[in-house]
């Protein structure tokens, strides 16, 4: 759920350009699947699976002169993640407040977060004989989150 974190994180770094308290957001996930990895060994180790799922954002009551710098961290985060074959790119639901001065947004967008599982010394799961785990880092938080200005092949 790293992918989950790192946008949970940049929307908060933004979150006074973006004109929005702590309590006017919320993110998680829903939609989840797994889906089998290449099982090839890289340097992450074991790619043994992949974690589908779509990201869901809500903003309430988000100035309305803000909401371009919202599409363009959702476009920009999504276009730096990499392989994304298969997955759908951001939308965005908006409802008027105010004659318009303020939205309600819902931003949407699918995210595949790879698995790579290493040697470790005690754990239930076996392959091949040989106990299996998470690396570091390897499946719970993003370590960083940010932005480049360069565009990912798509």
């Amino acid at each position: 759920m790293k992918t989950l974190s790192a946008w949970a994180a940049l929307i908060n770094a933004n979150r006074d350009l973006l004109g929005i308290k702590p309590e006017q957001e919320d993110t998680w996930l829903e939609n989840a699947e797994i889906q089998p990895g290449s099982n090839k060994e890289t340097e992450q180790g074991l790619h043994y699976l992949d974690f589908e799922y779509r990201v869901a954002t809500v903003i309430e009551r988000l100035p309305q002169e803000c909401g371009g710098l919202l599409i363009l961290l959702a476009y920009q985060f999504v276009n730096t993640l990499g392989e994304r074959d298969g997955l759908d790119w951001p939308s965005m639901s908006v409802t008027a407040l105010d004659s318009g001065k303020y939205v309600d947004v819902e931003v949407t967008f699918d995210a595949r977060d790879p698995v790579y599982l290493v040697p470790v010394e005690n754990s239930p799961i076996e392959i091949n004989g040989q106990p299996m785990g998470f690396g570091p880092g390897g499946w719970n938080i993003a370590e960083a989150a940010a932005l480049s200005a360069d565009r990912a092949d798509r």
